[in-house]
């Protein structure tokens, strides 16, 4: 979102792209939610689900045949950049 990371800097995204966004979702009412709401939504996610779904999704775009075309350049310092590098509950962050 544009490097929004704070549940009000969603907030602030979403009043910015009011319109646009009414209209990509077809929504009927001319709301954003604020961002107490995006909080308590956000809080109700699994992530385990999440980076499960994150994961299939962006399968679709890499086969097996793409692997052999990918250079490791060096894994131990991306490695120290997150937690639980080697399970799905990994911080992206």
């Amino acid at each position: 979102m544009f490097g929004y990371l704070g549940y009000r800097d969603i907030e602030t995204f979403g009043k910015s792209n009011q319109k646009l966004i009414v209209k990509t979702f077809h929504l009927t009412r001319y709301r954003i939610p604020s961002y107490s709401t995006i909080r308590r939504a956000m809080m109700l996610v699994n992530t385990s689900d999440l980076v499960e779904s994150f994961n299939q999704w962006a399968s679709q775009f890499a086969t097996p045949n793409d692997l052999t075309d990918w250079v490791s350049i060096d894994g131990k310092s991306l490695r120290t950049t997150c937690k639980n590098s080697d399970n799905s509950s990994q911080n992206f962050v």
